[in-house]
Order: structure tokens, then sequence, then C-alpha cells
């Protein structure tokens, strides 16, 4: 053990005081368990090991290094060869202020000592753990005087500290930037359609409208109205695509009070006008595999069929069953897989013969006699099997697959012929968000987030604006993402993130939805029984629900209601909740 000088370093609130206790090697037997009394910096030279902290539990690794706090209870649990190797500094930290009347000083130094901990613990950056070597082994040096020596390295760790403090700061700033932009833009997806300035945005990050822009640009590489603009537009090629609404309706819908300003910004983004976008781009969401034109043609009735009524074709959905059955009409298959079925769909599928989306037998869907089938999703069709379904009927691919549950009633909608009926579910559906937002603004103030566990033992972090869950938790009902949502799976393209079991039992959110596929529960129960996610504050608070895997990962309208009223019924009081929506 060796004793060194105090150190200083400033802070806002006055200045710490540094006491080195120990430095040098940490034999394997002399590794801390229980309650820390002083502060600890672990620099890690071989082997691995795994820290317990009360909170979490983390990896030590080579060349890692970790400051930890007294009074912290930890656990360092060696895992075997090469053995855990690594050197500490212990060391307290104390805070100088000027001493008062009654405080007991000498004439000498008039200040007293208050015990204090450093305001950053964890894993370091890996500079810095370069800085923290440095400083060991300097302290070897022997080619000068013990009080130069005792000075110079009291000195310099000194300079370690405030660099460790400045980096904490740094980072923590840089954090409270990011979640305040990312706000803004919540804002922009959630309140497209209604009129928003620079300035109100700024007002919400809590900046100057100046510096808002700046940092804005900086974090996402465009200004705020560009964003704003590309949101809009994002939602108007929606409607462009699968709605017969009028352009100046469109523009409305979308936050632009004029037609003509609307068309200029959609031509100054997308490079051509709505119409043009329109008339282009259709044939690029939709494969079809007969060329005649939509709508009572494209049904796909044959010539002999061709005075059936509209309401009794013959469809073959794969994965769409659920808009068919919302817009009136029937499949006459139901399509399943190996670990998903649509057992939601049961009460209106009852008797309807299954199909296989492992074995793709053909025969069963020839045998159906369909007038027309429809692809939810790009990869049915793979491998030759589009041409192979087009020998039966007319056949559709939604070639990016269905992305948004508006987006999956208007083009089912369209290639039905039943845009009407399409639009009047939209406009009710939309009624019934606006009910529950109003009624969910209790908890607007309080984060969510949603996890699910896979059947290959993944644990996947949805994020949003749009997505499975996304869509429904943080557009289409405003609640707020938790600050892990915003950090790790906001705005991916696939709408969630793969986490560790460590991220999870670290996660922020009040309120946390769970997800297990049929095949996960067993690796659910694991996780659920580690003591970590008992001390999860969502679960102390009893806070975590567990919901449907077949409703809440697939974008149905019929499953996008199932989710509304899952919603509202876990966050919701007693009594105030919806009623249950269902079609007739």
């Amino acid at each position: 053990m060796e004793s060194m000088s105090p150190c200083l370093a400033e802070q806002r609130s006055g200045v710490l005081y540094a006491t080195v206790v120990h430095t040098g090697e940490l034999p394997g037997e002399m590794l801390p368990e229980g309650r820390l009394k002083h502060h600890l910096l672990v620099l890690v030279e071989d082997g691995r090991a795994r820290l317990e902290r009360e909170y979490a539990g983390f990896v030590l690794f080579p060349d890692s290094c970790w400051l930890l706090l007294p009074g912290e209870r930890i656990r360092i649990c060696d895992e075997g060869e090469p053995p855990l190797r690594c050197r500490a500094v212990v060391f307290d930290v104390w805070r100088v202020r000027q001493a008062e009347e009654n405080d007991a000083v000498s004439e000498m130094a008039p200040a007293a000592l208050e015990v204090a901990i450093f305001p950053f613990s964890g894993l370091l950056d890996h500079h810095l753990a370069h800085e923290v070597r440095r400083w060991m082994d300097s302290s070897a040096q022997t080619d000068i005087s013990q009080e130069h020596r005792t000075f110079s390295l009291s000195i310099r760790f000194l300079d370690v500290l405030l660099k460790i403090l400045q980096s904490s700061t740094e980072r923590q700033e840089s954090k409270d930037l990011r979640e305040a932009i990312q706000k803004t833009v919540l804002l922009m997806e959630q309140s497209y359609a209604q009129q928003i300035t620079r300035e109100e945005l700024a007002k919400l990050a809590n900046m100057s409208a100046s510096h808002y822009s700046f940092v804005f640009k900086r974090e996402i590489g465009k200004s705020p109205m560009e964003k704003l603009t590309e949101i809009r537009i994002r939602h108007a090629k929606k409607q462009l695509l699968f709605s017969d609404r009028k352009l100046r309706d469109i523009a409305e819908s979308v936050g632009y009070r004029s037609e003509f300003y609307f068309s200029r910004q959609f031509k100054q983004v997308t490079g051509v006008s709505p119409k043009e976008f329109a008339h282009r781009h259709f044939a690029k969401h939709v494969e079809i595999s007969h060329p005649f034109p939509l709508h009572m043609q494209s049904l796909g009735l044959t010539s002999g069929s061709s005075d059936r009524s509209n309401d009794r074709i013959q469809v073959v959905g794969l994965y769409v069953e659920d808009f068919l059955i919302a817009l009136g009409v029937q499949p006459i298959l139901k399509c399943v897989g190996n670990n998903f079925r649509q057992s939601y769909l049961n009460a209106y599928l009852n008797g309807v013969e299954e199909w296989s989306i492992l074995s793709f037998d053909f025969s069963v869907i020839a045998d159906a006699k369909p007038d027309l089938i429809i692809l939810g999703h790009p990869e049915y069709g793979g491998n030759g099997r589009f041409a192979r379904f087009s020998e039966i009927a007319p056949t559709y691919s939604i070639r990016k697959g269905l992305h948004h549950w508006e987006h999956g009633v208007r083009i089912i909608g369209q290639l039905l012929n039943r845009l009407p009926q399409a639009e009047a579910i939209i406009t009710y559906h939309e009624q019934l968000l606006q009910k529950a937002r109003t009624q969910l603004a209790i908890v607007s103030h309080q984060t969510v987030a949603l996890i699910r566990i896979c059947n290959d033992r993944r644990i996947r972090l949805y994020g949003g604006p749009e997505g499975y869950s996304g869509g429904v938790l943080y557009q289409d009902l405003g609640l707020k993402p938790s600050a892990s949502v915003l950090r790790l799976a906001w705005d991916k393209p696939s709408g969630y993130v793969s986490v560790t079991p460590d991220v999870l039992y670290e996660l922020d959110a009040e309120h946390l939805f769970i997800v297990v596929d049929p095949a996960g529960q067993s690796y659910w129960n694991q996780l659920a029984g580690d003591p970590r996610w008992g001390r999860l504050p969502c679960v102390r608070a009893n806070r975590c629900y567990e919901v449907r895997f077949d409703i809440w990962m697939t974008f149905g309208i019929i499953a996008h209601r199932l989710k509304l009223q899952d919603v509202l019924r876990f966050l919701v009081p007693p009594g105030r909740a919806l009623p249950t929506i269902v079609y007739k």
C-alpha cells in the first residue's frame, strides 16, 4: 500500500479534495465484495470477470477501467482462465468549504472538509482508461525525491479526475441535447397536420431559435423545417398512392393551407408533381401479374364470372386477412406459419381452411379457385412463387410489405375497388384515436417502452414513430418514449433494435409492454427470474404488461384496435376506457 498526498479538483459547488489511499496491483484474492468504503478505480490488465452492481451486471474485460463509488454494494466474480489481473486506485473525496464560526479549524487553515461523492461512476471511455494507466505507470518512478514524486503524482491524479469529470459533463450535455431534439422530432411526427413554427420547436427544446437550428442540423443533418417538410411529404405520399382524395384535401391533411404551395414543396422534395408521383409509383408498391387496369377489372374476375357480385369475390390473402375482413370480404383460406397464427381472427375465420406458408402447397390454392391472390409481403412471391400464384389467379404482391395500418387499409381497399369503405374505416379509427389520446392525457408525462422476447432468444426493443408497436404507442396515441427508446431504437429502419439482457435490466420506462413469442416463453421465464428484473422501477411499481404476440406483431387494422384496447385497459383508470371495439 502506498499513501499519497491530497489533490484538488474544482466543481461548481466548491472544491473537491481527493486523498489517494492505495494504488497498485489488486490480487484475485483481494477482489472487493460488499459495500465499498472508498472510491475505487479498477483497471483490468488481463482476464475477464463479472462485475455485479446493485442495479445491473457488467463484464470486466482487458483494458477496461471502472470507477465505483463508496456505499455501492458490488461483487466481482472471476470467470476463469486467464485469471483476472487488475490494478486499482483507492481514494477518498472531500469537499472544501469556507469555515463558519462554529467549525473547529486552525488559524492556519480556515476551511472545513466534508465527505463527498465523485459525481460520476461506471465504465470510463477508452482515452480516459489510457490516462489512468499512464498515471499508474508514472507512480512507479524512482528517479526523483519522495517529496517531489508525491506532489507530482497528486497534481497528475487531480488532472485525471478533472478529465473524467469533464467527459461526464460533456456526455450528459450531449445526451440532453439529443433528447431535446428528439422531443421536437416526435412533436413533428405527431402534429405534422398542424401549423408548427421553428420558434415553437425551439421553446419545446428550451433553446433559442438560432441555437436550436444549429444543434438540430448537427444532430439530424437537416434544418427543422426541412425535417418537418420531409415528414409531411412522407404522409402525403401514402395518400397519393393509396387513396382517391382530392389534392386540396391531402395538402390540408398534412399541414399545408395552400394546394399550390404543397405541390411546389412536393416537387422540390421528390422532383415530380404529386399527380405524376402517384402515376409513376403505384407499380413500385404493387407487383401486378396481369396487364389490365385497376378497380373493377383488376379484381381478377374471369370473363365467365364477371357478372358475379363484388361481395362474393373469392380472395386468397397471405397475411392480409385482417384487412379483407375489415373491408367486408371473407377470405377463402387463412394463412398460418410455424410460430405465427392470427388467433385474434378466429371468430371471423371459423371454418376457413388453413394454408401453410411453410409448405407452399399450390394445389390447395388451386382447389379453392380464387378470383384474386394478394401477397402481403414480397418474400412470399420469391424463388419463382409469384409466377406459380399467377398461374392460378391474377396476383398482387405488396413490394415492401404493409408497413402501417392506414397504408394497408388503403392499398387493399384500392385492390378490391373499395376505397370509400377504406376511407370510412380510416376516419372512424382516427376518431377512436382522438378519444383515446384525450383519456391518455393523464399519463402523457410518463414514459413507455415495448420489448419482445423472440423465439431465438433475442430481445428486441421497439422504437418509433412507425412499426408494429411504435406506430400505435408514439404516433397514434402520442405516448412518451423512454430515454432508452430514443437513444437506442428510435427511427431504426427495422422498427427495433436487438439488446442484451444487461440493457433490458437498465430500461428506464415507467410503463413497459412485453410481447413474448410462442417459443420464447422459457427464455422469458429465465429473464424474469433474474433478481435484476425485480429491481426495475416499472416492475416494482407493477407497471409491466404482457400483451399478445399475434396482436402486437402485425399491422392489421383489427389488430390495431385491439392494441388500442390493451393500452387503454392498462394505462387508464377503470371505468374510463373505451368500449370493446370489434367488427360486426
